[in-house]
């Protein structure tokens, strides 16, 4: 049985230069310590000493911290992608458009760069108005990835366990042409009760749904079972919690907002632009009001197990020592760079709503 987690992301990021973090990085500092594995991802090589007990927490913790350093890599990859695929409906160079992951920059100025050209192009336009009004998207973090991540490392976990752990509605989304007692965006074989202007069911089928059915769950979901309130995994040790975090963090889809573009006046000269808007913007806030701050809390946990694990690393030798050290500043790098994201994704966004704060609907 899949379950899923709804993330309620934050609204304002974790203390990116606290001490927690900065007294940690100086670990890093020991001459003769270093940390191949947080740069290859190549953990069976490490030499930890102290016994497995010490050994699991420090890998797990290390695992984790180097799965949420590629979170953040991706993520940046993906923001300047999209970017570039907006930039290019405005009339963008490639060349004006080109740049690598660094930290959060590249997309920067990216994002950046389109945003003054959209703001550019929308005032040339005088006789045309656009009004785009961008609605939220809903995200999911995969706890089956939970549930098999736990079993892997050191906790024993059944999937009750977790259901259990949803604090909220449990739904039930069942595939394509199965039965449907619940809401369906598409054709519905049976009844009804409301239907949208291309005659699709857009309310509640009772019957078979061609699209995805989702409806309460009860009892056993023969699909993929999703929480949409909290959700409190089970007690793991604190390696084995950092491992699955970065894990579960990587896991988290979300399903795209609406884009509602408006036109008053003649569109023809802005028509590619507006296609763009359209395909690109609910990327683009899937990115940095979903994925971008979904990933918010797995680094926060890290950072604080980052301090827990100081005592622990003493028994682990010089090289635990040395990658603790260098964990903390990773981890406050990823976190830097996923805040300069998510900077980036407002201001992108804002330039098509032509709102000052750039969140847009």
């Amino acid at each position: 049985m899949n379950l899923h987690k709804k993330i309620a992301a934050p609204a304002l990021l974790f203390g990116l230069a606290s001490p927690l973090l900065l007294n940690c990085g100086m670990l890093g500092a020991i001459p003769g310590a270093d940390c191949p594995a947080l740069k290859d991802g190549n953990f069976s090589a490490l030499k930890i000493k102290g016994g497995a007990e010490v050994e699991g927490q420090l890998k797990g913790f290390l695992e984790g911290v180097y799965k949420f350093d590629q979170l953040a890599l991706n993520m940046e990859t993906d923001l300047i992608a999209v970017c570039s695929e907006l930039g290019t409906a405005a009339g963008m160079d490639e060349a004006a458009l080109a740049a690598k992951p660094n930290g959060g920059e590249g997309a920067k100025k990216v994002c950046a760069d389109v945003a003054a050209k959209i703001d550019a192009t929308l005032k040339a336009a005088a006789d045309t108005k656009i009004t785009v009004e961008i609605g939220e998207p809903t995200c999911y973090a995969d706890v089956n990835v939970a549930l098999d991540c736990l079993k892997g490392c050191s906790a024993s976990i059944d999937p009750g366990q977790l259901s259990a752990s949803c604090s909220g509605e449990m739904s039930c989304t069942v595939d394509a042409g199965a039965d449907c007692n619940g809401s369906c965006a598409g054709n519905c074989e049976g009844k009804c009760d409301g239907t949208d202007a291309t005659g699709s069911c857009a309310g509640t089928c009772e019957g078979k749904c061609d699209t995805n059915c989702r409806m309460k769950a009860e009892g056993d979901c023969s699909g993929k079972a999703q929480c949409q309130g909290s959700f409190t995994p089970p007690t793991a040790d604190i390696g084995c919690f950092a491992q699955c975090g970065g894990a579960i963090a990587g896991s988290v889809s979300c399903d795209p907002p609406t884009v509602d573009v408006k036109i008053d006046g003649s569109a023809e000269d802005l028509k590619d632009l507006v296609a763009g808007i359209k395909s690109a913007i609910p990327k683009i806030i899937v990115i940095g009001k979903g994925t971008a701050k979904a990933a918010i809390s797995a680094g926060e946990s890290l950072a604080t197990q980052a301090t827990a694990l100081g005592s622990v690393a003493t028994k682990g030798g010089l090289q635990a020592v040395g990658c603790i050290g260098m964990a903390g500043k990773a981890v406050a790098a990823a976190s830097g760079a996923i805040s300069v994201n998510i900077e980036a994704s407002v201001k992108v966004s804002g330039s098509v709503t032509g709102s000052a704060g750039g969140e847009g609907g």
